[in-house]
């Protein structure tokens, strides 16, 4: 395993949405669909006991309907809003 650096350190070029948590969460970057794993990301996160946030749009939505609680989906966003969740997860 190697640990790579957040590599988003100017504030500058970010424009946080209001809700976004301040670290303390992991965070899913993608198009929702099959060959993502996102259904064994699902499955897998509801024994986990920390925070997980879903971004993207795609086929496999339907499946983000019902969600334990320690996971957050909030849809298709601007490039920016994604940086700004990257920026303060611990882990992508």
């Amino acid at each position: 395993m190697f640990i790579k650096p957040n590599f988003l350190n100017d504030d500058s070029l970010l424009t946080l949405p209001t809700e976004t948590p301040v670290g303390g969460y992991a965070v899913f970057v993608g198009r929702l669909c099959e060959e993502k794993g996102l259904e064994l990301l699902v499955s897998s996160w509801k024994d986990v006991s920390y925070p997980l946030i879903i971004i993207g749009d795609g086929p496999q939505k339907d499946i983000l309907a019902k969600l334990p609680e320690n996971i957050i989906y909030v849809g298709a966003l601007s490039k920016d809003q994604v940086l700004g969740y990257i920026k303060k997860a611990q882990f992508l």
